[in-house]
């Protein structure tokens, strides 16, 4: 009798689909699961690495900020006059700042940081939780400063002492002239402080916004050394104008004051 005729044998195709199947989705498994790749790659390669963050890049709970504060600022005539904060746990032993104006619409009418002789965008011995006033020409082009931004361009810090040395400066007066602006105030060194002192008047409004900082630069002082100083601006501003306060800082030993002044020994 021929095989094929055989009754028992008369099962084989179904074992042989059964195989085809079987085999059909041991292939396709390993297909889904990567063993087989039809892009070309070596098999033997290894698996990439994970993604790795970059250690050079700053991480992202790194919030130090790109500049200080801005508390407050005014527009009076050619000048834009910025008040700032020091937010940080730090003193800012010197920092060059750029200050910068935009317009309603968004365009950037204002960017200085000034000069290596002009101290108008340098912050001096600003220690935690204290303010600092600046100042940037405006051109006669720009009409109005709608918004402001400070942004660090060197800064140098360091850790806050238990003790600092400080400048305080009370007594504060305003004097008006026909071409003249003067704030006299009297200071007095406490504690380990520099030679050198930068001091700010702040002129304000009768609502109390900014409108003119003006700032000056003295040198000679040690503890307990008490003066009286005058800040002078040069040029009358309005009869509505009056002084908020003055502040002062004493500018850190070996910190370049911006000044030409020398002590004696």
């Amino acid at each position: 009798m021929s095989p094929w005729k055989e009754p028992r044998n008369a099962r084989w195709p179904v074992y042989v689909g059964i195989g085809c199947v079987a085999t059909g989705m041991i292939l396709g498994l390993l297909l889904m699961f990567g063993v087989f790749s039809g892009d070309g790659d070596d098999d033997d390669a290894p698996p990439p690495d994970p993604a790795v963050t970059d250690s050079t890049a700053s991480p992202a709970t790194d919030t130090k900020p790109d500049g200080p504060e801005v508390v407050s600022w005014g527009q009076q005539g050619r000048q834009l006059a910025v008040v700032v904060r020091n937010d940080s746990d730090e003193v800012i032993d010197q920092a060059r700042v750029r200050v910068i104006g935009t317009d309603a619409d968004g365009r950037q009418v204002v960017s200085t940081s000034g000069t290596d002789n002009n101290v108008c965008c340098t912050i001096f011995g600003l220690p935690p939780g204290e303010e600092f006033g600046i100042y940037a020409p405006i051109r006669p082009s720009v009409a109005k400063v709608a918004d402001v931004s400070v942004v660090y361009v060197s800064e140098e810090t360091r850790a806050a002492q238990a003790k600092e040395g400080r400048i305080v400066a009370r007594a504060g007066r305003l004097h008006r002239s026909r071409d003249n602006t003067v704030v006299t105030a009297t200071l007095r060194a406490k504690g380990p402080v520099g030679k050198y002192v930068a001091v700010q008047a702040f002129l304000v409004r009768p609502d109390g916004d900014l409108a003119q900082v003006i700032s000056g630069r003295y040198w000679c002082y040690e503890p307990g050394t008490k003066r009286r100083i005058r800040l002078e601006l040069y040029r009358a501003v309005p009869r509505d104008l009056r002084l908020d306060k003055v502040v002062a800082h004493a500018i850190p030993a070996g910190v370049p004051a911006g000044v030409e002044g020398t002590c004696r020994p």
